[in-house]
């Protein structure tokens, strides 16, 4: 059994560098942390190596690092959690009557948040527009607790996309709306928009219908929030 106990060891470094979206994307490859999302990760099939300094943790493909090296490559600190490696998410056919898609969100957990929400109502299907923050960010990562392996989730030009999908109403979130009333059985496209400025004008303009959330007292919601409340609505 190897334990690895220096930085500049190459195992270790070949990992350390996968804290960069550079990296990641050159290697079609991401780390997790944490138990529950590590056991969504495993019944896909997706860990390459488990990371841990538990030399009691007996699995295939283990690197052993001292627990300093291991806090090294978490988001959290004081971290007792073991890690993996994990490949990239396949990009597959779309086949739902609902799509969503998310439009310049930032924040790497309204993110995860959202994909969450995706998994509680049954939208399997999401495409992240180009502008919209690394799906494979930790914060995202984690907030979606391993949500990620059981949708479909593709990156594109959402300009592009919807060309491609005529069949399906757009239905962009706007304060043009009164309310949700334009969500119906129909196939679908839903568009949400950027924590601060909404939905794009190039999308707002090829919209067919446009969503809104009947509010008192406040102006807005957060972007998660708002976003489960619309697929709730629309699972009904």
């Amino acid at each position: 059994m190897e334990i690895i106990k220096s930085s500049e060891n190459k195992k270790f470094k070949s990992l350390k560098k996968l804290l960069t979206k550079k990296e990641r994307e050159k290697t079609k490859t991401f780390l997790i942390e944490g138990k529950n999302i590590i056991e969504e990760a495993k019944k896909y099939n997706k860990i390459l190596t488990y990371i841990t300094d538990d030399i009691n943790k007996i699995e295939d493909n283990v690197f052993y690092l001292d627990k300093k090296l291991k806090e090294s490559l978490s988001s959290l600190k004081n971290s007792n959690e073991d890690i993996a490696l994990v490949k990239y998410l396949e990009e597959k056919e779309i086949s739902a009557n609902t799509i969503l898609l998310i439009d310049n969100v930032r924040d790497p957990s309204n993110l995860g948040t959202i994909l969450r929400t995706c998994l509680a109502f049954g939208v399997k299907d999401i495409v992240l527009s180009e502008n919209t923050v690394d799906l494979y960010n930790s914060k995202t990562l984690r907030a979606s607790e391993g949500a990620i392996f059981s949708l479909n989730i593709l990156r594109d030009n959402l300009l592009n996309f919807i060309s491609k999908y005529k069949e399906y109403k757009v239905l962009s979130t706007s304060l043009k709306a009164n309310d949700l009333s334009a969500l119906d059985n129909t196939k679908k496209i839903i568009v949400i928009g950027n924590e601060g400025n909404g939905v794009s004008k190039e999308i707002l303009d090829i919209s067919d219908e446009y969503l809104k959330i009947p509010i008192k007292n406040i102006d807005s919601l957060n972007v998660a929030i708002a976003t489960s409340i619309i697929l709730y609505e629309n699972s009904k």
